[in-house]
């Protein structure tokens, strides 16, 4: 049976045994709950991370405590260093209940991982690459164009909300499941906007958000 610890911000009454069918151990960053916010020299717990094969982290003040990273928002239900799950602290919901299905979402997330039927995957370079020079790019465009499914997927990644205050940093691609590329922005010349706009007249684009990427792609090429 797997070893897994439940590591809050500070004790709190939230019953997370109604969410979990799996049996955890529970600890708090900071045994004192009547500090208002958790500072590094208030984090008295003493806890091993290799005595366990999954430690859930509630809450941004635990989540940066083992990982390093800042936004639990961002990796809500997902895996860190292939042991740590992140999950958004349910106490949330009362202020935001918007924020409900996000919630939600990451526990049966993390049930899945932790029962199994959620795995890792990683893919190997020839699968997942970065582009940065211009004969590439124009032949993964290529083989885009000629692959047979009808469709690819594509999202920007931009220094600015609105395309005429930044610029384009890049675009990501994929034309078959298990298979993507980023490609730096200074590759796209004039050859590669018409390999590009090729490719955009035989496929049906999937966006990630068409309503802000498309303003891009239409502004700057």
């Amino acid at each position: 049976m797997a070893q897994i610890a439940l590591i809050e911000t500070k004790p709190t009454s939230t019953n997370f045994d109604k969410y979990f069918e799996f049996e955890f151990d529970r600890f708090a960053l900071c045994s004192d709950s009547s500090v208002k916010k958790v500072l590094k020299k208030d984090v008295d717990l003493e806890l091993n991370p290799d005595d366990y094969d999954w430690l859930i982290l509630v809450g941004a003040e635990a989540f940066k405590q083992y990982t390093r990273k800042t936004s639990i928002t961002e990796y809500n239900g997902k895996i860190i260093d292939e042991k740590f799950l992140a999950l958004m602290n349910p106490a949330i919901i009362k202020f935001k209940p918007e924020a409900k299905k996000s919630f939600e979402d990451a526990v049966e997330s993390i049930s899945g991982y932790v029962s199994g039927e959620l795995k890792i995957e990683k893919l190997s370079e020839d699968k997942c690459y970065g582009i940065q020079d211009k004969e590439t790019a124009i032949a993964f465009l290529q083989k885009a164009i000629d692959h047979p499914l009808p469709y690819i997927a594509l999202d920007s990644e931009t220094s600015a909300l609105y395309c005429r205050d930044g610029y384009m940093l890049g675009f990501s691609m994929s034309y078959e499941p298990d298979h993507g590329i980023y490609c730096d922005a200074d590759v796209i010349d004039e050859d590669v906007e018409v390999k590009m706009q090729e490719l955009f007249n035989k496929k049906t684009v999937v966006f990630h958000n068409a309503k802000f990427d498309l303003q891009w792609f239409i502004y700057h090429f």
